[in-house]
């Protein structure tokens, strides 16, 4: 008698699950790259009733921007459909627009998880990040333009920036008081560090002048104490002091992945623009620096183009 009753049982509910609608997607995720700005686009979503009763698209609904048109007839089994999505492009960036789709089986919705990146015209993409000193610093009101451009932007309060580019353009920031730094657009998310200038304030006088009381600090400085000051020993012990070194390159550069690993691992700024003379003697302080700390490790990702650099096997 129980096995008659756990049988019914077992076939009612059977009966209940084999005679319902079922929907089946040939995907749940989409990520479409490089659609232009401006350019209506259609995704057009495949699906399939593969249940034994007719499926019907109750719910198709965004969060967001995207227009969603469903079926309005039901889909027999075995057959297949199409949810359409206009998506939002009238925007560069990256978005993701979801969609849930609801049906007459009563289950919890389908996610449709759409993501997407739009670009300009001419292929320009958002490009952000943060400004930073050595130490981790935001740098607010860093200046961050294209190079051989009018495009730029400033950085936030906080160092963050946003500018469009194009993959081959080349960002170049500035700042007071900070070096100059050319960096590749290849990336999307660009953190940019700034090495700090040498800074040194003096005040002239003369025994008979009284002196002016200033409200910030003044440094006062002796002429052999100036004298220090312009040679590269002075500065390399400055950065030194600070975990900071500098080569310097013979001409202007654009960072690339290397460079950018090269100069965490080693704790190592390229630069340019300085005096020949002044930048091969510091950069050998600087190679002397990295032998003794890498013995020659490093060489094999320094860039050619340091000033007195000899490496064996180039």
């Amino acid at each position: 008698m129980m096995k008659l009753i756990s049988l019914c049982i077992f076939l009612l509910f059977s009966g209940i699950h084999y005679g319902q609608p079922q929907i089946k997607f040939d995907s749940t995720t989409y990520r479409l790259r490089s659609l232009r700005v401006g350019i209506p686009v259609v995704l057009k979503i495949p699906f399939q009733n593969i249940g034994n009763q007719p499926l019907i698209i109750t719910g198709a609904n965004g969060t967001g921007p995207p227009s969603v048109e469903k079926p309005l007839d039901p889909v027999r089994p075995n057959e297949k459909g199409y949810i359409n999505v206009s998506l939002f492009t009238s925007a560069i960036g990256k978005s993701r627009q979801p969609i849930f789709i609801t049906t007459n089986r009563n289950d919890s919705a389908t996610v449709i998880d759409i993501q997407l990146e739009v670009v300009g015209t001419n292929g320009e993409r958002r490009i952000s990040g943060m400004v930073k000193d050595t130490a981790g610093q935001a740098i607010p009101g860093a200046s961050i333009r294209l190079l051989n451009s009018s495009v730029g932007t400033s950085a936030s309060f906080t160092g963050y920036y946003s500018l469009l580019a194009r993959p081959t353009d080349t960002i170049v920031c500035s700042a007071v008081s900070f070096f100059e730094q050319s960096v590749s657009a290849a990336a999307e998310e660009l953190d940019i560090v700034l090495l700090p200038r040498p800074h040194l304030e003096v005040e002239f006088w003369h025994p008979g002048i009284k002196r002016r009381t200033e409200q910030s600090p003044i440094s006062v400085v002796t002429v052999k104490e100036l004298e220090k000051s312009v040679n590269p020993k002075y500065y390399f012990s400055k950065y030194a002091k600070q975990n900071t070194f500098i080569l310097y390159l013979d001409t202007a550069f654009t960072l690339n992945e290397t460079d950018s690993l090269f100069q965490r691992t080693y704790h190592v700024y390229y630069s340019w623009g300085a005096n020949a003379d002044f930048a091969r003697k510091f950069n050998r302080l600087t190679i002397k620096h990295l032998n003794k700390m890498f013995q020659r490790d490093w060489q094999n990702a320094v860039r050619k183009e340091v000033i007195g650099l000899k490496v064996r096997g180039r």
